[in-house]
């Protein structure tokens, strides 16, 4: 062993021989430090993709929650109505991480969105979100699709709506927007140089952190991702060796929340994770170069009083940091400057451990706090759908901020009308507290909500100023309060006041949420007010039908009581009068047969008009007669050809025509719907009149016409008689108006008042345009198809 001879050999070896287990200690160190750095990586892997999965539940959760609502909504009674676009669009403009809301009928046509559809219509029959809500009846997992309405890709998740006896409606369906993937990326803190992406079925990736489309190549190739994928999902990390000859820690696994194949993956490269092992490593090999370099003696006291006693040090921290001590620090040394740098590094390690730790807790409070004011908000929403009396609504609201929303005490109260104090109506919790109203001047945050009409929030009671009600509910255990005012038609009538046993507990978001559930149960308030009003408006109008029905029946009949008077009257008329009538006519005629010789040229005058007046008094009751019997006879709807009807009429007055020397003429007269006796009468007297009323030396002409109209048919008869001055246009239509001596035109003034009533009683109206010396022209309108009489 001549090489030892030499005592710098010797030195040189004990160096050596001191150095080699510092050596193997660093490389073991090492060794450990790249597991540790393995396993740390894995479970940072591991805990992104949970936070991806809980954060992928709750917006399931929170879409399903909305569906249900939808489903469930007033609005939604009727699923082609104005008010389901209201709800969706309303819900579209609260909700930014959705491309659209909606619904569909069962045979799959979109008849409610929140965007606006076009003319054509929107058929989702053959969408698998569809098939499955209506198949099965429960809510469906999302589809990746380009929506039909919105023209945006997303994924839709879709809940049957079921009537009272589950009975299929329709669906409501949800488009999320892939914003809400990128949602999931961004709430990720990836180091530098990792990577998190998702990717469909085909390995197309639709969005990535940090944003870039070169990622997921870089991973891999596009067929070995599809390989892995249509493995299953891999139980361990992967090591893929990427394109650019980096292997990388890689976990792939697909979104729950998605039926048609939705990957995510989160990629470290492996040299990211190593290097500060790897950098720990070379640094003490430099440490070790150096000491050997030195002086033997030297060397070997630096080595032992400082590497091995700084490496005992760094171990025992890094063995109490790994037991979970994070506020575990070293006290950076002023000697040797690489120890200093890798003391300052440790405990920029372990600081960065805490905060990382510190961001986990605060993540799981936030999350905690976000799903403790949804299910507030969701709980509220389904008790203002379901409430049905002002009462249930208040009791479930004080109930439900107990139990969903953690607060010690929830009273909602009124102003009372009279002394002006706020009084509980509804109450729940430590109900001790509320022995007294409150008046709305007062320091109270239930006072200050209901004056100024805005939220009142006491973060931290015991900092307010000295009141009664600050000592009151320091002494409940009460430390921070909220006032929400109510209103009613606009105007404020009440609060709704929460207290929490902790300070500080209302922070934006809370608030936010708060002054939404004030707005919703003040529209609960309204809606409960206007349906107690509209069923006393129905039990009003019931009873006023019933008043209407008990007035017709006794108007009907005193109607009948009316036509059996009529029938009577008509009766006597017809045999009662006649009978002398016809006796005094008889003995008239036999006057004037057998006895005439005997009488003077008076008594004869006498007999004749005795006469004359009989057959008058004869044709009078009979226009009676006919006057009386339109308004009871029935209207018997017929084709009439009016030319056959003209000719019947002119025919039986022959014998007037030819002495009169009249001239009737007519056009060709149409075909119409009516009654054919109602329009023989009016016939039979306008043209009786036209014969009657004309100058003697003038003989009669009248024309007659008839046309179809788009609303009915008319009909027109002109005379050239000695016509009627236009104020009694409206009085020759009333029952015996003559404005001539019988002597000088003979009548008994019924006639026209005939026509007018058997007009009306087709449905009908007449005018009338004449003046004296230029004759009359009536114009009669008759509807098409006549009403029912």
């Amino acid at each position: 062993m001549k090489f030892l001879a030499s005592l710098r050999a010797r030195m040189a070896a004990i160096l050596a021989l001191a150095i080699l287990p510092l050596f193997i200690l660093s490389l073991q160190v090492n060794l450990e430090a790249r597991q540790r750095a393995l396993e740390q990586a894995e479970g940072q892997i591991r805990h992104m993709a949970q936070t991806v999965s809980a954060e992928e539940q709750q917006v399931v959760g929170y879409t399903r929650q909305i569906l249900q609502i939808m489903a469930n909504a007033n609005d939604l009674e009727r699923l082609d109505s104005p008010d389901c676009d209201g709800l969706a669009r309303r819900l579209l403009g609260t909700q930014p991480l959705f491309n659209n809301f909606g619904a569909a009928q069962p045979s799959g046509r979109i008849v409610c969105s929140g965007r606006p559809m076009g003319e054509a219509p929107v058929d989702v029959s053959e969408r698998t979100w569809f098939v499955e809500a209506m198949g099965n009846r429960r809510f469906t997992q999302g589809s990746k699709v380009v929506g039909k309405i919105s023209g945006k890709t997303g994924v839709v998740f879709g809940l049957p709506v079921l009537t009272p006896k589950g009975e299929l409606r329709g669906a409501v369906f949800a488009n999320v927007s892939m914003a809400w993937f990128e949602r999931l990326l961004s709430s990720l803190d990836l180091p530098p140089g990792w990577e998190a992406g998702i990717m469909d079925e085909e390995a197309n990736l639709l969005v990535s952190n940090p944003g870039s489309s070169s990622g997921i190549s870089r991973v891999s190739s596009q067929t070995h991702w599809q390989q892995l994928m249509q493995g299953g999902p891999p139980t361990q990390l992967l090591q893929i060796e990427g394109p650019d000859q980096i292997e990388r820690l890689t976990l792939l696994a697909p979104l729950a929340s998605t039926r048609d194949g939705i990957w995510f993956y989160i990629s470290a490269p492996k040299t990211e994770v190593l290097d500060p092992a790897e950098q720990t490593f070379r640094l003490q090999l430099l440490i070790f170069l150096l000491v050997a370099l030195g002086a033997g003696a030297l060397g070997f006291w630096v080595t032992d009083r400082n590497i091995l006693a700084w490496t005992r040090k760094l171990g025992h921290m890094a063995r109490r940091v790994g037991q979970g001590e994070l506020d575990t620090r070293i006290q950076e040394s002023q000697g040797i400057t690489e120890l200093a740098e890798l003391e300052r590094s440790f405990n920029q390690m372990a600081s960065n451990l805490a905060a990382r730790q510190q961001k986990e807790r605060e993540d799981a409070q936030h999350i905690a706090e976000l799903n403790r004011l949804y299910s507030l908000l969701s709980a509220i929403n389904q008790c203002i759908v379901s409430a049905e009396s002002r009462r249930e609504l208040l009791r479930e609201v004080c109930l439900i901020a107990l139990e969903k929303g953690e607060f010690s005490l929830a009273w909602i109260g009124f102003v009372d009308g009279d002394n002006q104090e706020l009084t509980p109506v509804m109450q729940a919790g430590q109900t001790d507290f509320l022995h007294q109203g409150e008046r709305p001047e007062g320091p109270s945050p239930a006072a200050t909500a209901y004056h100024s009409g805005r939220l009142a929030v006491v973060d931290d009671i015991h900092n307010n100023p000295p009141s009664t009600w600050r000592d009151r509910a320091l002494a409940s255990g009460f430390r921070a309060a909220v006032g929400v005012p109510l209103s009613q038609r606009g105007q404020v009538v009440g609060v709704l006041v929460l207290y929490a046993p902790q300070p500080g507990v209302f922070d934006s978001a809370e608030l936010h949420l708060l002054e939404e559930v004030g707005g919703d149960i003040s529209y609960a308030l309204d809606r409960l007010d206007t349906e107690a009003a509209r069923q006393v408006a129905e039990a009003r109008l019931a009873r006023l039908n019933e008043e209407l029905e008990l007035r017709v029946d006794q108007r009907t009949a005193e109607l009948l009581a009316a036509n059996q008077d009529l029938e009577a009257f008509s009766y006597s008329v017809s045999h009662d009068l006649r009978a002398p009538l016809r006796a005094l006519s008889g003995y008239s005629r036999l006057l004037q047969l057998e006895h005439l010789e005997r009488l003077d040229e008076e008594g004869q005058r006498y007999v004749s008009r005795i006469a004359q007046a009989s057959e008058h008094m004869n044709h009078l009751i009979d226009d009676l007669l006919r006057y009386s019997r339109l308004g009871r006879r029935g209207v018997k709807i017929v084709p009439v050809q009016l030319d056959s009807l003209l000719q019947n009429i002119l025919s039986t007055r022959q014998t007037r025509i030819q002495e009169s020397n009249a001239r009737i003429d007519s056009s060709h007269l149409p075909e119409v719907e009516s009654d054919a006796t109602l329009l023989e009468q009016i016939l039979a007297n306008l043209i009786d009149n036209a014969l009657t009323y004309h100058a003697p030396e003038q003989p009669p002409v009248l024309d007659i016409r008839a046309w179809i109209t788009p609303e009915g048919w008319q009909l027109q008869i002109s005379d050239q008689g000695i016509g009627i001055a236009p104020e009694y246009h409206d009085k020759v239509f009333a029952v015996f108006q003559r404005l001539h001596p019988d002597e000088t035109y003979p009548g008994t003034g019924i006639g026209l008042a005939i026509v007018r009533k058997a007009v009306q009683h087709l449905g009908g109206s007449i005018q009338l345009q004449s003046a004296p010396g230029q004759g009359c022209t009536f114009t009669l309108s008759f509807p098409t198809p006549l009403p029912t009489p």
